[in-house]
């Protein structure tokens, strides 16, 4: 079981961090923010398939990074890489 949390746009990152702590309980093991000006995602995590640090969520990368179809957003590249969206 994990957690997550979104918002858009991006809030009050104290405020997020509080709401994150508040489903603390579903993935008691990790947890992962990501905050740009847009967009805030957050995620805790239960370790039970993948127990290393490569499965952390939410997963991004640096916007130096190039896949096709990526426009730009380190969230698409990753969905549409891992999804072949």
């Amino acid at each position: 079981m994990c957690g997550i949390l979104g918002t858009i746009p991006s809030s009050n990152t104290e405020l997020f961090d509080r709401a994150l702590t508040t489903i603390h309980h579903r993935g008691p093991d990790s947890n992962g923010v990501f905050h740009n000006e847009n967009i805030s995602f957050g995620h805790t995590r239960l370790k039970i398939v993948d127990l290393s640090n490569k499965a952390a969520q939410p997963m991004h990368f640096p916007l130096n990074i190039d896949n096709v179809g990526g426009g730009g957003n380190p969230a698409n590249r990753y969905s549409k890489t891992a999804y072949k969206i």
